[in-house]
């Protein structure tokens, strides 16, 4: 089954939510990396951390989400409506945040409290998922 088009809107939306509240935490933690390890040497060395460095390891399940939609978006096989769907509700419960709660959740917690400045691009990204 092809996808309805106002469910790939709300696919290319989270997408988007997705992209823009991971490159505000992606800059926000390669601030704080720098500030405690040192400067970071070139872009590809950036991105040699952001794949296999323990620092940026939270923010990973973030990729993969935005991967996984990729991947729906761009499939020439018919995709059943439930695939887009969970993906957008992944989404969403990926971006809410849970104190003292491990992985992700716990972490996207702690950075919203330790840079509360990072809470409206966290609202907005939650707003474009609804």
């Amino acid at each position: 089954m092809t996808l309805s088009a106002p469910l790939k809107a709300s696919l290319n939306a989270a997408r988007e939510a997705l992209l823009d509240l991971h490159k505000v935490l992606l800059d926000y933690e390669r601030t704080r990396y720098e500030r405690s390890e040192g400067a970071v040497k070139s872009n590809y060395h950036f991105l040699q951390l952001v794949i296999g460095d323990p620092w940026f390891a939270w923010l990973r399940p973030m990729s993969a989400l935005v991967v996984a939609i990729d991947e729906l978006l761009t499939m020439k096989a018919a995709v059943p409506p439930e695939d887009a769907e969970f993906l957008i509700e992944r989404a969403r419960d990926l971006l809410t945040p849970i104190a003292g709660a491990g992985g992700f959740a716990g972490q996207l917690h702690h950075t919203l409290q330790d840079a509360p400045t990072l809470a409206r691009h966290h609202a907005a990204a939650l707003e474009r998922l609804s």
